[in-house]
């Protein structure tokens, strides 16, 4: 009961069972979106070294806050370079331009996002990637596509869930699904 109380929260499985933001953790998932669905190749294309990334409204206006990159530091290149460094001006601009409301959407979906946890523990929590924005869907706000992108504004995940992502991008693509194993037992109950 005391426990239970604590806004601490001691007995929750954070690793599973609470979101966070993943912020840069996020960044293959956007790797992959741009390179399955756009366009983004080792070679292109090539982003501009700046400081900072202005997402603009589909008739070029800008529109949000600017996105800067980790303390006003300037990067920019191809996609391995700009995922080394983690370039947020670059990912925020992948997501927004090249890959887009709707596939980035399905990318994140691909790694698990928006589904339910295939874990053999209770309560897991369901990492969350949202498909809208106030009742307004993502294609109509590049500004928060933008966010989404390096894993800011509303994107949720579990620990469990990033290192599922992390195990995929090794894994050539595969999603693995965990297990918590303490013995295995044969069907005379014996260890």
């Amino acid at each position: 009961e005391l426990f239970s109380l604590d806004p601490e929260k001691p007995l929750l499985g954070r690793w599973y069972q609470e979101n966070f933001f993943p912020g840069s953790t996020f960044k293959p998932v956007t790797a992959t979106g741009g390179i399955e669905r756009g366009g983004v190749t080792p070679d292109e294309p090539v982003y501009p070294e700046r400081d900072a990334y202005q997402p603009v409204s589909a008739n070029g206006e800008p529109v949000g806050q600017p996105i800067s990159n980790f303390e006003g530091s300037t990067c920019g290149g191809t996609l391995i370079l700009v995922l080394q460094v983690s370039c947020n001006s670059a990912f925020a601009e992948m997501g927004a331009e090249d890959v887009g409301a709707d596939d980035m959407i399905e990318a994140a979906e691909a790694f698990g996002f928006n589904h339910d946890v295939p874990i053999d523990l209770p309560d897991p929590a369901r990492s969350v990637f949202p498909t809208e924005v106030e009742g307004t869907p993502l294609v109509q706000n590049p500004a928060v596509v933008a966010q989404l992108a390096i894993g800011q504004n509303e994107v949720g995940a579990t620990p469990l869930q990033m290192a599922l992502v992390a195990a995929a991008v090794a894994n050539g693509g595969e999603i693995m699904t965990p297990h918590v194993v303490r013995e295995v037992r044969d069907d005379q109950g014996e260890v």
